[in-house]
């Protein structure tokens, strides 16, 4: 898995490194440890230090160093016996090993070396990159800076393999950092390339304003040290997705070196610590606190395949974040989607952060952003609903997306209307997801959930929605009536419980929202074939029907209703030029975005059929597991590199 003995770094005589000595050992109680003096170059101007370590430590080392290394020298065994004198040359041998692992990495790279010596210097001065001549044509002098600029416009690989071979003036501007303003870096098994996104980085830091990587290690303690000087000034987007504990230490140096006032979008996914939420609210604090998307991503790596648990020390550490951003707009505190059906939780604050023990006031604190236009929180828990509802203030957010599951949701019912009752006048976009942890839908498979009438005060006053999404509140007629009364301009309608349906439920939908362009129907024993009949009555509004077939439903009014569908809009028929479009023409108004909604006129309309929900989660559930299963052994063939404009 290491690298080939052709690609080995070899000692540079013109570089100093590091030097060490075996000084003496000490028995302890577990054995014997040997102290070793590791002297830094003499142009750094640092002085030398005693470390000790003891036989695990150096197996440690010899596991990493052979993993990284195929000829790596072999590590010294321990001697049968603890004698003094065969201590004393065990520890000259090591001393010996250690020397030879210094000729492969004369300034420490990787971190199983640099801890066993303790080094914390950067490996090593950045090397300035060439600057190549001026480019002439003619009595002009094109400045390698401006090809750089060029080139950035163009393929990557173009750039690479064919420009860079022009003249000395295009390979000088393909290693120019304007020639790199955009870097994606994608690989599963990071060990094998991380040298090389080293150098890649500290070629295009000084240029670079987009920012993607999505390491995973293969194997722990073989991640390296970033290089002196690199260093991300212009950065204006970061997306960082983070697959275990040794790329997350990876992502803590790097986001060090960015020190950007113009960073305005940052991701990061990963399991949250709070040493990497730490290193995040810096580069926040950087950026002068003027990050208008930010999103935090729960995802459970392959070694903790688990819930997101999050601890006081993490939620606090998001919290500060959260407080170190107060211009944001688009906040997303989430979980990866494919671990819908894993537990999740955040844990209570105690004393004197609460005045009672347990509650989790963080979604309360983001009351506060005013700047907040869109919202997606994934941990909801009665701890938290507790907190949001002994708090005044109202969110006044457009978009806003909630789950939980449903462990820690004692009333989702309840938790609805808690939430409803926390946003603005303004609110435009809501979805509320209860999931069912993956040990507990075999059990709960047909059950009724509680049923809904009609909630006028909850639905009132929001004539300014137009989505709305529930996967666990089941409404009656009474409720989907209110829901129409209230909610006028509704044009999304997703709602996963439809057992209380009646064909009265979707006349009231069908006649009450007239924007509605997407509805799902799922399957009631009071739909017949009356409610196919309303639909087919109203396909001119319609883009999207989903819906799932009842047992009092026959298949030959769902053909019907097809057939209607592909039809398209009752009166449309074929042409290149539609009136409207030809009007726009004569008049002189003509305009793209309005040229393209009169084509779209009379498109036909997608029918969905859906099977029942405990299918769709059993296949959910299984690509979930069978990703994440997956993802260690075919991974590592999917390494992407992409450098460029968009």
């Amino acid at each position: 898995m290491g690298s080939s003995p052709a690609t080995q770094p070899a000692r540079d005589s013109s570089i100093e490194g590091f030097g060490v000595a075996y000084v003496g050992h000490v028995f302890v109680e577990n054995g014997v440890e040997f102290q070793f003096k590791v002297q830094p170059p003499s142009n750094t101007g640092a002085p030398g230090q005693v470390v000790r370590r003891s036989y695990q430590d150096l197996g440690s080392l010899s596991a990493a160093m052979s993993s990284r290394y195929h000829q790596a020298p072999s590590c010294p065994r321990a001697p049968f016996f603890a004698l003094d004198s065969a201590v004393g040359d065990q520890g000259r041998a090591i001393e010996t090993y250690l020397r030879s692992l210094l000729i492969l990495e004369p300034w420490p790279r990787t971190n199983a070396l640099r801890r066993f010596l303790s080094v914390a210097m950067p490996p090593g001065p950045a090397q300035a990159g060439s600057v190549g001549p001026a480019l002439l044509h003619g009595a002009i002098r094109v400045p390698v800076s401006c090809i750089a600029i060029a080139l950035s416009f163009s393929e990557p690989l173009a750039v690479i393999r064919c420009c860079a071979k022009v003249c000395k003036s295009f390979q000088a501007a393909s290693l120019d950092p304007r020639c790199w303003p955009r870097l994606q870096f994608r690989t599963y098994c990071a060990e094998k390339s991380i040298d090389s996104l080293c150098t890649l980085l500290l070629r295009a830091c000084g240029g670079l304003e987009a920012l993607t990587l999505d390491l995973t290690f293969q194997q722990e303690n073989l991640g390296v040290a970033l290089p002196a000087g690199l260093l991300l000034p212009r950065l204006r987007r970061l997306d960082l997705r983070l697959g275990d504990s040794e790329s997350a230490s990876f992502a803590c140096e790097l986001l060090g070196c960015v020190e950007s006032p113009v960073l305005r979008q940052a991701s990061l996914s990963a399991v949250f610590t709070p040493s990497l939420l730490q290193a995040l609210c810096m580069t926040a604090i950087a950026a002068e606190g003027k990050l208008t998307e930010l999103s935090l991503v729960s995802s459970p790596c392959s070694r903790r395949p688990h819930g997101a648990e999050l601890d006081a020390s993490t939620v606090l550490g998001i919290q500060d974040l959260v407080e170190a951003v107060p211009f944001v707009q688009d906040l997303a505190i989430s979980i990866d989607e494919s671990r819908r059906g894993c537990s999740r939780f955040m844990e209570g604050f105690l004393p004197p952060l609460v005045e009672i023990p347990g509650q989790q006031p963080l979604l309360a604190n983001l009351m506060a952003l005013q700047s907040l236009q869109s919202l997606h929180f994934d941990f909801l828990s009665d701890d938290v609903i507790a907190s949001l509802s002994t708090d005044e203030r109202v969110f006044r957010v457009r978009s806003a997306r909630f789950s939980g599951c449903k462990r820690c949701l004692d009333d989702p019912d309840q938790a609805l209307v808690s939430l409803l009752g926390k946003m603005g006048p303004e609110l435009r976009e809501f979805a509320f997801r209860v999931d069912l942890e993956f040990g507990m839908r075999a059990f709960t498979r047909g059950l009724l959930h509680q049923r809904l009438a009609g909630l006028p005060a909850v639905w009132s006053g929001r004539e300014e929605l137009r989505s709305l999404e529930l996967n666990w509140n089941a409404f009656d007629d009474e409720g989907i009536a209110s829901i129409v009364e209230g909610c006028p301009q509704l044009e999304v309608l997703l709602l996963d419980r439809a057992e209380y349906w009646s064909d009265l439920a979707v006349m009231h939908l069908v006649e009450g929202l007239p924007s509605l362009h997407r509805l799902r129907v799922r399957s009631s024993v009071l739909l017949s074939d009356r409610a196919l009949e309303v639909l087919q009555q109203s396909t001119q509004q319609f883009r999207l029907l989903e819906i799932e077939p009842s047992a009092t439903m026959s298949s030959y009014m769902l053909d019907l209703l097809r057939e209607k569908l592909s039809q398209g809009a009752p009166g449309s028929f074929p042409e290149i030029f539609p009136s409207s479009l030809t009007a726009m023409l004569l008049l002189g108004d003509f305009r793209p975005e309005v040229a393209a909604g009169a084509g779209s006129q009379g498109q036909p309309t997608e029918l969905r059929i859906l099977r029942p929900e405990h299918e769709e989660e059993e296949d959910s559930s299984n690509l979930s597991a069978y990703a994440g299963a997956s993802r260690s052994w075919f991974g590592r063939r999917d390494a992407k590199l992409y450098i460029g404009r968009d």
